[in-house]
C-alpha cells in the first residue's frame, strides 16, 4: 500500500506496508510446480522465450565482482541451469555488465545501455532477473531511462531488498561504512584503491533502509508510471517461524565476524546467522508476488545434493508465471 504523509508543504514521506492478496500468485506458483513435471516447465519456457524472441539478462547483486567470491560465481549456477534449459549464452541470454563497486545510478547505466543494445542490434526485447541489489539496478534503470520500458517485456525480482538491507544497516552500526569496505577489498582483491573504496561505500550506503525510504520518496511517481508499462513478479523469500529467533543473533561486534561472514557466504555458499537475516521483501500492494522459504541465494545456488534440480524448477516455473501475467 502506498501512503504519503506530508511533513510541511514540500516534503513527503513514503511508507510501504501491506501487501494485496489479489496480488498473491503463491498459490499459482506451486500448483504448477505440482501439476507440471519439471521438463515440462523447462520445454515450454524455452519454446515461449524463443517465440517471443527474448533475450534473458541476469542482473546479479551486491559483490558480483569480486571474482570467485562474487555474485556471478553464484549465479553461475543459475546460467548453467538456462543452458539446461536449451538458451544460448550470450545471445538468449547473459550476464547484466555491472560494476560491483558502483551504486544503483551507475549501474542503471550499464543495463539501459545493454538493454538497448539487445532491442537495437537483434530485436529483442529483455526477460530480466534481477537478483537482490540487481533488482533495484533494474528499477533505477526503469526510472530513470523511460525509454528502456518499452524493451522489457517482463522484470522478475529474486529476494530482493526494497526496504533495505539489515545487513547493510548492520554494518553501519559497527564500523563506519568506508573503513569496512577497504578492509573487505584488501582481504578478498588484494588490490585497493581510494576510488574503488568511495564506490564501494557508495554501493552499501543504496542498500541501507534509511536511504531506500528516501529513494522512494523521491520516485513515487516513477514507480506508478513503471506499474503500468513494465509487468513485475517478485519472488521473496523468509524463513519457516522456528526459525525466526535466528534474526535476534545478529551480535557481531567486530569487523572480523563481519568478514569471516562474507567469506562464508560468498566463498563456500554457506548460510549463516548473519545473512539470512537479510531483506527479501514484497514491496507495496501493487506487484505481483510470490512467496516461499529459503535463504538470500536459494533460486540460484544450492548446496543440497538434490537442489539444483529443485532450483532449476522453481526456477522455469516462475518464469513461466511471469510470462503468463497481463497488466
Amino acid at each position: 500500500m502506498f501512503c504519503l504523509s506530508m511533513a510541511g508543504s514540500s516534503k513527503r514521506e513514503f511508507i510501504l506496508e501491506t501487501k494485496n492478496p489479489k496480488r498473491d500468485l503463491s498459490k499459482a506458483f506451486f500448483q504448477r510446480l505440482q501439476e507440471r513435471t519439471a521438463q515440462d516447465n523447462l520445454t515450454t519456457l524455452v519454446e515461449k522465450i524463443k517465440e517471443l524472441n527474448l533475450k534473458v539478462i541476469i542482473a546479479p547483486g551486491f559483490i558480483s565482482g569480486l571474482g570467485k567470491i562474487g555474485g556471478q560465481r553464484n549465479l553461475s549456477n543459475l546460467a548453467n541451469s538456462l543452458e539446461r534449459m536449451g538458451l544460448v549464452k550470450g545471445f538468449d541470454f547473459a550476464f547484466a555488465p555491472f560494476n560491483t563497486f558502483q551504486g544503483v545510478e551507475y549501474n542503471a547505466k550499464k543495463l539501459a545501455d545493454f538493454v538497448t543494445a539487445a532491442y537495437s542490434d537483434h530485436g529483442k526485447k529483455s526477460l530480466i532477473i534481477g537478483h537482490s541489489m540487481g533488482g533495484l539496478h533494474t528499477e533505477k534503470m526503469l526510472f530513470d531511462y523511460p525509454e528502456t520500458r518499452k524493451m522489457v517485456h517482463r522484470f522478475v525480482g529474486l529476494q530482493n531488498p526494497w526496504k533495505g538491507s539489515l545487513v547493510a544497516d548492520k554494518i553501519e552500526e559497527i564500523v563506519p561504512t568506508r573503513i569496512f569496505m577497504h578492509t573487505l577489498l584488501r582481504v578478498f582483491t588484494r588490490s585497493l584503491n581510494r576510488e574503488k573504496v568511495k564506490m564501494a561505500k557508495k554501493a552499501l550506503i543504496d542498500l541501507q533502509v534509511k536511504e531506500r525510504g528516501r529513494f522512494y520518496s523521491e520516485h513515487y511517481q516513477d514507480w506508478q508510471e513503471v506499474q503500468k508499462e513494465v509487468i513485475h513478479l517478485e519472488y521473496a523469500t523468509h524463513f519457516p517461524k522456528e526459525k525466526e529467533s535466528v534474526k535476534k543473533k545478529l551480535n557481531y561486534h567486530s569487523i572480523y565476524s563481519l568478514l569471516v561472514s562474507f567469506f562464508r557466504y560468498f566463498h563456500h555458499g554457506q548460510d549463516n546467522d548473519y545473512f539470512v537475516a537479510r531483506a527479501s521483501q514484497v514491496r507495496d500492494e501493487s506487484m505481483y508476488y510470490v512467496e516461499d522459504e529459503g535463504d538470500h541465494l536459494s533460486v540460484v545456488m544450492s548446496n543440497q545434493t538434490n537442489g539444483s534440480e529443485e532450483r532449476v524448477e522453481k526456477l522455469s516455473a516462475l518464469l513461466l508465471l511471469a510470462l503468463s501475467l497481463e497488466n
